[in-house]
């Protein structure tokens, strides 16, 4: 007969029953076989080694006796569950430092009865420690996140909510309890769950982080999307992180009108405007006004630096600029050469000012030639005038003279006669003549 289909002999039994107790008494879980009526009617080494008990103080006891030290079985006893439910219960204990867990599974018989229950307890302490550790981790992952002012959150390729903060409920108006009872396009406007729709496909179809904005509920948010990989490099949830923006948002409105109210009012006013980088004296921008005046376009005197235009030595400028950029002095008179070859006479008004983070000197420019002539003039007329008034010579105070004579005494004490006296102390001259009394007493005949 074939040796295959020959019935196992007894001794073929003893060598399985033999097989089967090594291996139980080789697995490191703690292993017991319990009656219905919780006696312990095997136990493994593992057993032995883990209550410091031989099995022949462990086996004929019941379990509740060696574990909890009771007369009963304990509330929440796994084979005291598994007995009602005819499942495989579990249950987790410490015992010490280290903690433990007790899986009960029903073993029945051939009419389906409950004949005993396998009752193993494993050593799970250095998972309990690694779940502990991991939970704290979650816990300090959750206060930073709940600590953002902005919203975040973690949903997965549909869009469901697995995480989201405070914030990320406060703006999509709804309580945290709901946040998980549909997807993130639930709570959104059709226009803007759409637009959200297209950024998520993006970033799971390429695995790049993406960024884009919303408007909703008169709120301006920034989103930035990243992707979340499993092992295999599959994208399998997205992180979401959104900036209320609105602020910053109006303000970059405002600082562009600014913008383009200072480009207005710089390129429409009337006075010459130039923009001037102190350190190196380029011409950073002109006005068409400046344009008009110089005889450059303005493009060309972007390109030009201040000496080109200033006649003065190219240090006193610097030092001057320099001056002007520690706000030490604002006004200055130069002369400014036009591309005609023309000079000429300019008062510059400079004052410091910064453009994206730069310091620069924004000067005004009056061209002031005809008022210098006027003025030039007007100190040639004052000069000839105070030269003409300087040659005339007057008579003040009082003239010592004869009262016999009628000569003068003079400054020395010499006595002249009045007519060299006058003369040499005015630019008057004498044409002698006779008076009628003088005539009639020294020629009666006449």
């Amino acid at each position: 007969m074939d040796q295959e289909n020959t019935p196992d002999t007894p001794s073929d039994e003893k060598e399985k029953f033999s097989l089967l107790e090594t291996v139980f008494n080789a697995m490191n879980d703690t292993i017991w076989l319990i009656d219905p009526d919780f006696r312990i009617r095997l136990s493994n080494k593992a057993a032995e080694n883990f209550f410091n008990l031989p099995s022949h103080e462990i086996n004929g006891r019941h379990c509740y006796e060696i574990v909890h030290g009771t007369s009963e079985p304990v509330s929440g006893c796994p084979v005291l569950r598994s007995l009602k439910t005819r499942k495989r219960e579990k249950t987790e204990f410490q015992m010490g430092s280290c903690w433990f867990e007790a899986v009960v599974d029903p073993v029945f018989d051939s009419n389906g009865e409950i004949f005993s229950f396998s009752h193993a307890i494993t050593d799970i302490t250095s998972r309990k420690k690694a779940e502990e550790a991991l939970k704290a981790r979650e816990n300090d992952l959750r206060a930073i996140l709940e600590a953002s002012l902005e919203s975040v959150f973690l949903m997965d390729r549909d869009g469901r909510l697995i995480y989201a903060n405070q914030v990320t409920a406060q703006r999509l108006q709804v309580k945290m309890d709901t946040l998980t009872a549909g997807t993130m396009y639930d709570f959104l406007t059709e226009t803007v769950a759409e637009n959200r729709r297209q950024h998520v496909l993006h970033v799971l179809e390429t695995g790049l982080p993406d960024q884009f904005v919303d408007e909703r509920a008169g709120r301006t948010i920034l989103n930035s999307i990243y992707p979340v990989f499993d092992g295999n490099g599959r994208v399998t949830h997205l992180a979401v992180y959104g900036v209320d923006i609105t602020e910053r948002k109006k303000l970059e409105d405002q600082i562009r009108e600014n913008e383009e109210k200072y480009r207005n009012l710089f390129r429409n006013n009337h006075a010459v405007l130039l923009v001037i980088d102190p350190e190196s004296g380029l011409i950073v921008d002109a006005n068409p006004a400046a344009s008009r005046f110089y005889g450059y376009p303005v493009d060309v005197l972007k390109t030009m630096n201040i000496p080109e235009l200033n006649t003065l030595d190219q240090h006193q400028i610097f030092e001057e600029m320099a001056r002007a950029k520690a706000e030490k002095r604002n006004y200055f008179l130069f002369k400014h050469k036009l591309a005609s070859g023309e000079t000429r006479d300019v008062e510059v008004y400079s004052g410091p000012i910064v453009d994206q983070g730069r310091s620069l000197l924004l000067s005004i420019i009056h061209d002031i030639s005809a008022r210098r002539k006027i003025e030039e003039e007007k100190e040639r007329l004052i000069h000839e005038l105070s030269e003409a008034l300087s040659k005339i010579k007057t008579l003040k105070g009082l003239i010592p003279i004869c009262a016999s004579c009628k000569k003068i005494r003079d400054d020395q004490g010499f006595w002249q006669q009045i007519e060299s006296y006058i003369r040499d102390h005015s630019e008057a001259e004498f044409s002698h003549g006779i008076c009628p009394d003088c005539r009639d007493k020294l020629y009666p005949n006449l």
